[in-house]
């Protein structure tokens, strides 16, 4: 999850775009807390949905996540599907999204707000947040599974 979150385009552009205004240090900071926060939140939310709505029988997931997880990798791939034909055909230049036109004029705390509603709103990290599978940092994998390293308060 970590590695697709960390590869998308938006957060990336909008920080070059900070690191050249008169704030950049201040901006930069800002940003990398607002996108912390939002990644929070969402994956906060998608907990106590996932806890409230039955998500796991018996230590495993429940028959419905998996359909629930094929329905929206359909429809991610229709979003990616219709993105691609909206794309500029030929030497077409996309236009810039406003909030891009914005960025050089932005201050500390308009760059926490826009990272927090970019990485929460972003698909992609909706998608990928819902379909990594709650770790609880105390419990023991079972042997011989592959699991990804988390924090332990030990």
């Amino acid at each position: 999850m970590a590695t697709g979150v960390a590869v998308s385009p938006f957060p990336a552009r909008a920080v070059v775009i900070m690191l050249t205004t008169a704030r950049a240090k201040a901006n930069g900071l800002a940003f990398l807390g607002g996108w912390l926060i939002g990644l929070g939140v969402a994956g906060a939310i998608f907990l106590v949905i996932g806890g409230s709505a039955g998500a796991s029988q018996s230590g495993k997931p429940a028959t419905w996540v998996d359909w629930l997880k094929i329905v929206l990798g359909v429809l991610l791939l229709a979003v990616a599907v219709i993105e691609f034909r909206r794309r500029p055909q030929g030497r077409e230049q996309a236009a810039m999204p406003e909030w891009m036109s914005r960025v050089d004029t932005i201050k500390p705390g308009g760059s926490l707000g826009l990272a927090a509603v970019l990485a929460g709103i972003n698909p992609k990290n909706l998608l990928l947040i819902a379909a990594a599978p709650p770790r609880s940092p105390g419990r023991a994998s079972p042997a011989g599974s592959r699991r990804s390293p988390t924090l332990s308060s030990r």
